[in-house]
């Protein structure tokens, strides 16, 4: 099963043509006064500069996104359309069920769509020469369908348009070289390394270029950004920053995995090579015997071998059982589509036929060469028992080597488990509980009534109350702007984060303020207007920022920020700048993943930047029953787009989706490991507490009770349970320091993570021995010893 997930994880992409020699671009912005910026966008002059800088490029497309109102007939959805260049289709050649992909995004009027929507909007009906409406305000004609993508692609295209360089909702993003907002993918010629088209970045960059005036201060574009590649088939498995189509996975899970199959493997191996050995007394006699009548020691080695092989194929066939079994669940659980293809699938067949042969060789390879060494005289003389002191040495090194690896990852999951609800149950500093978000109020088709639909929407029963913002919680939002102070002499420029919200954002997410108000309807002052004519001169508003902020403009308390005049950058150009006055400070917030660095942010109040609309619900509330009546109220102001809404608790919840299901497969083929290794703890105590009879029995005839025979044997086996401790915690504390590293905030690495998880292995040993040591301990001495 581990298997089937690596192998679909490191197949993303590989089935697109000529996949080794396409790269995607990604961008590094480091601006003043910000950590600096990962994206897997690229600006998009980027794409003109290197088909003229670079000839070893062969194609070069940028592939944009927006979200439209698709219309056919009486019906309408909200749908994500890309945008890309003629030449997308010719480096992914994506496979055409009908037209011409060749000619598909030849024209400005053309579409092409994806098999499942072709079924969605046309039914049976053929799709080509058919039309779909954008916004009520252009048609498109259908040219091709093409299949639905696997799903081992970063790729998420169900629409595609030709990108038109002359539209103007998309020239500020394709003409400015510090804007991101759009992919581009590079195909290189056959043998040129990606390494060269990297190292003439800085070079094409300070050739094209412009330079960045932030409030004044000229920054070269070549010292604030830097580009680099990377290769196709490792864009899922090794993310790079922001911006990402799909959800990406990451390459040390995939180790993570691996490791775990291994060392699962290791266990079993070592299972069997202690039994082996540890029974290595009763095939004694038959060992001797066979030499006495002329086997060679080659020939028992192959034969302990071939038994050793045989029973590993019987394992598989009942793995493959089980794998089959469980597989449905399996797949729900990891939201994939794994299959076992036996036929079909090569490597899937090499790599069965290579791992029996791989773990028979290693589960006897050991007892074959240590039974085959059994000498006939030494055994036949005096009926002894073959077994040598060095047997029970190794075979109490395996079970140290077991236990360890079974306690490391006993505290690696309760760690990784730690972590995860630590990020549920943290107080970020707002409520996330029974907050509804009502997407895209400030698009062309609502935003004249996007103040209406939320009085309507506020005068629902179960509504306690609404509020504006730009984002949410858990949204990705790096819009920055640049501020002054007035009278500093400093030539660095200020860039901090903002972010809109109204008069009821603080209450709506029972934010508390430091210091200061909220914004208050009382006060004209309090909402920023920046008049579309540059000719009027701006006035003075309000602002509220977080604790970063007020370090950031050299405040030392809230108190001191208080009634303090910024010059804000409202636009580009001449008469750019705002006085804003704080009117308030709250804390630091972390409205997204614990793994993000925390932004200083300034906080206006906007009516052009009230993008969401969040409505906070009553305790009790049928949340179906709210979105219908949301939905309701839309459709009375916006008939002809359909409503797009999200729950905010799982919004946020979607952040740890993933790490959540790592956790839960992490903790489960751990479970296995500790569960394989205490079935040979188990096997292993009941062929000892059988060798050891006869000594049990003269114990007790010299007066040894029970609980001193129980003690015994107990002891025996935790003393490689302990020292197993002490090997595991070292190792265990450096996987899960380098692991919450990743965080911003984590949870301490505490001492109790490992004396837990050391007594819980103890108390397993102990669980699985005693049941031997009591039946041992319980026996009577006679019969043990009635034949001495």
């Amino acid at each position: 099963m581990i298997l089937l997930f690596v192998q679909h994880e490191l197949s993303y992409d590989k089935w697109i043509p000529d996949s080794d020699n396409i790269y995607r671009v990604h961008s590094q912005f480091v601006l003043p006064g910000r950590p600096p910026l990962d994206a897997v966008l690229a600006p998009g002059p980027v794409h003109g500069a290197v088909l003229r800088d670079m000839p070893e490029v062969e194609e070069a497309a940028r592939l944009l996104n927006r979200r439209q109102v698709i219309r056919i007939g009486d019906k309408s959805f909200s749908e994500s359309v890309w945008y890309g260049e003629e030449s997308f289709l010719k480096i992914f050649e994506l496979p055409f069920v009908v037209g011409n992909p060749e000619t598909a995004l030849a024209s400005n009027n053309n579409i092409v769509i994806s098999e499942a929507m072709a079924e969605k909007y046309f039914g049976q009906t053929s799709p080509l020469d058919q039309t779909l409406n954008f916004n009520d305000e252009k048609d498109y004609k259908v040219v091709g369908v093409f299949k639905d993508l696997p799903e081992n692609t970063h790729f998420d295209i169900e629409f595609m348009v030709k990108l038109d360089p002359e539209d103007s909702s998309f020239q500020q993003g394709l003409e400015n070289w510090f804007s991101i907002n759009g992919y581009l993918y590079l195909k290189l010629k056959e043998g040129v390394d990606p390494q060269m088209i990297e190292d003439r970045f800085p070079s094409m960059i300070s050739d094209n270029a412009t330079d960045l005036n932030m409030g004044g201060t000229i920054l070269k574009a070549e010292d604030l950004m830097t580009l680099r590649v990377e290769k196709l088939t490792n864009l899922h498995l090794h993310p790079f920053g922001v911006g990402n189509m799909k959800t990406p996975g990451n390459i040390n899970t995939v180790y993570s995995f691996s490791a775990i199959a291994l060392l699962i493997l290791v266990i079993a191996c070592i299972n069997f090579m202690n039994l082996s050995t540890a029974r290595s007394t009763q095939r004694a006699r038959e060992v001797a015997l066979r030499k006495v009548v002329g086997a060679s020691r080659k020939q028992l080695i192959i034969q302990f071998l071939s038994e050793a092989v045989l029973m590993t194929v019987f394992a598989l066939f009942f793995a493959l059982a089980i794998t089959e079994i469980f597989l449905p669940w399996y797949n729900e659980f990891t939201d994939k589509q794994l299959t076992l293809n036996y036929l079909t699938d090569p490597t899937l067949f090499v790599s069965l036929f290579s791992l029996v042969i791989i773990v028979g060789m290693i589960g006897g390879l050991y007892p074959a060469f240590y039974i085959s060494s059994f000498k006939p005289a030494a055994i036949l003389k005096a009926n002894q028992s073959s077994q040598a002191s060095g047997s029970g040495k190794l075979r109490s090194a395996l079970v140290i080597l077991q236990f360890s690896i079974s306690i490391a990852l006993v505290i690696c999951t309760a760690v990784v488990y730690g972590q995860i609800q630590f990020a549920e149950t943290m107080d970020r500093g707002f409520s996330k509980e029974n907050k509804l978000i009502l997407r895209g109020v400030n698009r062309d088709f609502a935003k004249d009534n996007k103040l209406a639909i939320a009085e309507e929407i506020k005068r629902l029963p179960a509504v306690e109350g609404v509020s504006f913002s730009s984002s949410v919680p858990a949204d990705i939002d790096e819009n920055n702007t640049i501020v002054r102070i007035p009278g500093q002499q400093t030539t660095e420029p200020i860039l901090i984060g903002q972010m809109v919200m109204d008069y009821d954002y603080l209450d709506i997410y029972e934010m508390d303020l430091l210091a200061g108000r909220g914004f208050s309807r009382d006060r004209g002052q309090d909402e920023l207007i920046v008049p579309d004519d540059r000719e009027i001169p701006l006035t003075r508003a309000s602002i509220i920022i977080n604790e970063g902020a007020m370090r950031r403009l050299g405040f030392t308390s809230p108190e001191q920020a208080l009634g303090e005049i910024i010059m804000y950058g409202v636009r580009q150009g001449a008469n750019s700048f705002n006085e804003m006055e704080i009117i308030g400070v709250i804390p630091d917030i972390n409205f997204r993943s614990l793994k993000d660095d925390m932004r200083a942010i300034i906080y206006t109040n906007q009516q052009s930047g009230y993008n969401n609309l969040t409505i906070h619900y009553r305790e009790g509330t049928d949340p179906q029953k709210l979105v219908q009546d949301v939905e309701s109220v839309w459709k009375k102001f916006v008939p002809d787009a359909p409503a797009r809404h999200q729950f905010l608790d799982e919004n946020i919840a979607r952040q740890y989706a993933d790490d959540q299901k790592r956790g839960k497969m992490f903790a489960a083929f751990a479970g296995l490991a500790i569960i394989i290794a205490c079935l040979g703890l188990y096997g292993l105590a009941a062929f000892t507490a059988a060798m050891r009879t006869k000594e049990i029995g003269i114990r007790k005839v010299m007066g040894a009770t029970k609980f001193d025979i129980v003690k015994m044997l107990v002891w025996q086996f935790s003393k490689p349970v302990i020292i197993a401790n002490l090997i595991a915690w070292p190792v265990a504390y450096y996987l899960m320091e380098d692991y919450l590293k990743g965080f911003q905030y984590r949870i301490d690495l505490g001492a109790s993570y490992f004396i837990i998880a050391g007594g819980l292995a103890l108390i397993i040993a102990w669980a699985t021995v005693t049941h031997h040591a009591l039946k041992v301990a319980a026996a009577k001495p006679i019969n043990a010893l009635r034949y001495e």
